[in-house]
């Protein structure tokens, strides 16, 4: 398996998890908000709570996945970094 292959199979792995974080992250949002307004009963902070938890849970997964396409690109010369071969 070449360096390009491998690092297309570990950017393909990251957008799965990625994938599953953003599925998961609405739902872990609303559960958290729910939280949120039952603790405080204020329900401005429920309504914010969610896009920030869904932020805050999927950021890191993003930018992972981020990393492993852009090492594929980069190994590829693919995207921005594409070489022509003239």
């Amino acid at each position: 398996m070449t360096e390009s292959e491998e690092l297309e199979k570990r950017a393909e792995i990251a957008l799965a998890q990625l994938g599953v974080a953003e599925d998961l992250a609405w739902w872990i949002a609303v559960l958290a908000a729910i939280a949120v307004y039952l603790k405080w009963d204020n329900w401005v902070l429920a309504v914010l709570m969610v896009p920030a938890g869904y932020f805050a849970i999927t950021h890191q997964y993003r930018t992972k996945e981020k990393a492993a396409e852009d090492a594929h690109h980069r190994a590829a010369g693919l995207g921005k970094h594409y070489r022509p071969m003239d």
